[in-house]
């Protein structure tokens, strides 16, 4: 876990040096690690939408403009689930929707709006915070040393009531160590590239205003 603190804490920094490189008015941290991601990372599934957070909000929307996405979304988790016992894990690339499939299936900008929230760059910022606020991870992820892009693994709890028992399964996101790695160094070499390019210097930014810690 500490590692994967360590990366975060990286391209945290380097999104604040693009900030204020670029003059930037992003007053919120969220906003500013995602859009400085979405545009250094070199992450093209970034914008992917997670198909199992999906389905379990849609779970709680009877309205008729959901019908279209809902339906969508039923129909491709029910195949996902049924090829899964092929593959031990399944890669986010293969699984999650884009953004912009998305949009096609829901008219309603306000709800669309609402489902930006489950793109994977907005879900690396909360397990981000899980991480450097919590110094751990969120859900139950088994990782594999050998994956070096985002996956889903399956996780069964068996649950017992009285004399019977029923089995409940979660598709478990994991956001490898190797793959936050990678998304580190493709931040702070892509960040070099545009300093260099609009001739900005680093060195002249005002990233700590003085000594003295207190505001």
């Amino acid at each position: 876990v500490y590692k994967k603190i360590l990366y975060c804490a990286v391209i945290d920094f380097l999104a604040k040096v693009w900030c204020l490189a670029e003059r930037k008015n992003i007053k919120k941290n969220r906003d500013r690690f995602c859009e400085f991601v979405e545009k250094f990372g070199r992450w093209e599934d970034c914008n992917r939408v997670s198909l199992p957070y999906l389905k379990m909000y849609l779970e709680h929307k009877s309205d008729a403009k959901f019908k279209r996405l809902k339906k969508f979304v039923e129909r491709k988790f029910e195949e996902s689930a049924m090829e899964w016992r092929w593959l031990g894990v399944k890669l986010v690339r293969n699984i999650d929707p884009s953004i912009e499939e998305i949009s096609t299936l829901l008219s309603d900008t306000k709800e669309f709006e609402k489902l930006r929230k489950f793109r994977h760059v907005e879900l690396l910022w909360k397990y981000r915070n899980s991480l450097i606020h919590e110094t751990q991870e969120k859900g139950f992820p088994l990782e594999k040393s050998e994956e070096f892009e985002p996956y889903y693994h399956t996780k069964h709890k068996y649950i017992k009531k009285g004399n019977i028992i029923t089995s409940e399964t979660t598709w478990e996101l994991v956001y490898p160590l190797f793959f936050l790695e990678r998304l580190a160094e493709n931040s702070l070499k892509n960040l070099k590239e545009w300093v260099i390019k609009e001739r900005k210097n680093p060195y002249d930014l005002p990233l700590s205003s003085c000594w003295y810690w207190e505001k």
